[in-house]
């Protein structure tokens, strides 16, 4: 399994943004809401020019607007910096405090049976 590594940082230009409505329902209330559809170019380190497509985004963009972007220096591809991970260290964070709650329980159930 190849993974795709995304090193290096770029710049992209919106090309197209489009919005679409779409209806959610959550318990007995209908929510529309707003996401955005944007076509982004971008040209790699071999002066290819390229296009990716992102949908269900939550912000409008305007057509011009430079986005930030990570490439993967083997294949050209491209995703918008905010879907790579830019820290490791926030998911070793999170996965202890993960685990000190399954302790805490643990603890809590193991002392409420005592007490029966």
């Amino acid at each position: 399994m190849n993974a795709k590594l995304y090193t290096v940082p770029m710049t992209g230009t919106v090309q197209q943004c489009e919005s679409y409505k779409c209806t959610e329902t959550a318990f007995r209330t209908i929510k529309v809401k707003t996401y955005y559809a944007i076509t982004i170019s971008y040209e790699t380190d071999s002066a290819q020019q390229r296009k990716i497509e992102k949908t269900d985004l939550t912000r409008s963009y305007q057509e011009g607007e430079e986005v930030s972007l990570m490439c993967n220096p083997d294949t050209g591809e491209a995703v918008m910096k905010g879907e790579t991970v830019q820290d490791s260290n926030a998911y070793i964070f999170f996965g202890s405090i993960a685990l000190v709650m399954i302790a805490v329980g643990v603890l809590c159930v193991k002392h409420g049976r005592k007490e029966m």
